[in-house]
């Protein structure tokens, strides 16, 4: 196992830091299937980007959902970006969009 799915493993299976009530659910109810030995990261290093990076394909190997749009820039009337969203997802279970921010902190 590479440190990529080492990862990737550690995202899908840690256990949520609060009691998750439907509609949200952990990343491991979502039956995710494991990540490839072939996946590589060629992205931004920050652990932000690499933890969205995994999340995303977590969702991706997931057949309760379809990936929509991912990191959709927004900007103001002048054009000035004032934030992104990380994911629109489908739902197919609820046929429904649904908007997602992902985020991991570390401290030290």
């Amino acid at each position: 196992m590479n440190q990529l799915q080492r990862l990737y493993q550690w995202i899908t299976s840690s256990p949520p830091l609060f009691q998750l009530l439907p509609p949200f659910a952990t990343l491991e109810d979502l039956s995710i299937k494991p990540l490839g030995e072939s996946e590589e990261y060629q992205g931004n290093p920050r652990l932000g980007f690499l933890y969205q990076h995994l999340c995303t394909a977590a969702l991706a190997n997931s057949e309760q959902y379809e990936i929509v749009a991912e990191e959709i820039q927004l900007n103001d009337s002048d054009g000035k970006t004032i934030g992104a969203i990380d994911l629109i997802l489908k739902n197919r279970t609820l046929d429904q969009l649904e908007h997602w921010e992902v985020a991991i902190k570390f401290y030290l």
